[in-house]
């Protein structure tokens, strides 16, 4: 993390702030805080999602029917997700979150129209649930605590295909086959921060 002080700036002079990543493979922090209402969530980016719930007040009850057991999510944050396309998704607070969360997915701000997923404890006290969603609808994404001192700062990971860690990857189909491409061929490989990388000439 880095901070910038800026001196001797006047009022009313306009500046431009231009943030960037230091590697072309690191995974982006989204820092989009969540709402803590349904009616005003925002929305939920693939991959990493800061949040901290310290200051939430709604409480939000989960149908037993839906979950296994009655459940209340403490403190709820709230986002809506929107897939871009059908399949597996994966949403988690394994990762970056050390208190006892609960993890909800809603079909809308009503819990009578159906809850898709829904999990307590997955890891230890943290959470996660993998669901099948449509591509173009919006769904609420919720997260809070197991009781009611359960708060604070966290990460929600939100990814595709079963994937974690940025949204991609998983047992779903690849978007691109190498083979089914003409006159492709790799033309080198190497490993940064320990990851391996290929790349491939087409044409």
């Amino acid at each position: 993390m880095k901070t910038i002080t800026l001196a001797g700036v006047l009022t009313g002079t306009g500046l431009a702030l231009v943030l960037g990543q230091l590697h072309s493979d690191a995974v982006p922090m989204f820092i989009v805080p969540p709402s803590f209402t349904c009616s005003t969530a925002t929305a939920l980016a693939l991959g990493d999602n800061s949040f901290d719930t310290s200051n939430a007040t709604v409480n939000l009850s989960v149908p037993s029917s839906s979950c296994s057991g009655a459940h209340t999510v403490y403190k709820s944050a709230y986002w809506t997700f929107t897939p871009a396309t059908t399949g597996s998704y994966v949403f988690t607070t394994c990762t970056g979150t050390t208190w006892d969360t609960r993890l909800v997915i809603l079909n809308s701000c009503n819990t009578a129209n159906g809850v898709v997923a829904c999990n307590d404890d997955a890891c230890n006290y943290q959470s996660t649930v993998t669901a099948t969603l449509t591509a173009g609808t919006s769904y609420v994404v919720v997260v809070g605590g197991y009781g009611s001192g359960n708060a604070g700062a966290g990460i929600l990971n939100a990814a595709a295909g079963g994937g974690g860690g940025g949204g991609g990857g998983g047992s779903g189909s690849p978007d691109v086959i190498v083979g089914a491409i003409p006159d492709i061929s790799k033309y080198g490989a190497a490993t940064i921060n320990g990851v391996s990388h290929m790349a491939y000439a087409i044409g």
